[in-house]
């Protein structure tokens, strides 16, 4: 039985919460657990630390290559190294740096769960990256975040959770 407050599973003849200590209801025994989503200047915050330490990579680039090219093949090696930590968090975890910085997490809608590789990756990152070359996209897909279950275009089997 999962807890309607805070989604932590408990036994099925729990009378309270083992995680908050709300009371338990008897019909929400096979309910799905709830999510807390997170709030809109939560995502863009998370998105712009993940945007600034792309940048700030490029940036270091730059500089190694002015120095030294060996510095700068070097720079350009490690600035690779990000994205593909990026999908292995948001693979493993469903978080990004961005997102582990602020505590959020993309889930489910339907399970409460990580998606993992297909669902966060291939839908979330590649897909939108590839429909951004359609005109206005970005607008219109930035203006469903404005919807009220607050999630976007290719994304709209996941949402972002914040963590307690």
């Amino acid at each position: 039985m999962f807890c309607p407050n805070c989604g932590t599973s408990n036994i099925d003849d729990a009378t309270f919460c083992s995680n908050c200590g709300n009371p338990m209801s008897r019909t929400s025994g096979t309910a799905l657990p709830q999510h807390l989503l997170a709030g809109r200047a939560t995502r863009l915050i998370a998105k712009i630390i993940d945007v600034a330490i792309l940048i700030a990579g490029i940036i270091f680039v730059v500089i190694f290559f002015l120095i030294d090219n060996v510095l700068g093949v070097l720079s350009l090696l490690s600035l690779l190294a990000v994205p593909i930590l990026q999908i292995v968090l948001l693979s493993k975890d469903g978080q990004t740096v961005g997102k582990k910085a602020l505590n959020i997490r993309i889930v489910m809608v339907t399970t409460s769960q990580n998606g993992g590789f297909v669902p966060n990756v291939v839908l979330r990152a590649w897909l939108t990256a590839l429909m951004a070359f359609i005109p206005f996209f970005g607008i219109v897909a930035l203006l469903f975040i404005f919807r009220d279950d607050q999630r976007c275009i290719p994304t709209l089997h996941s949402a972002s959770r914040s963590l307690q």
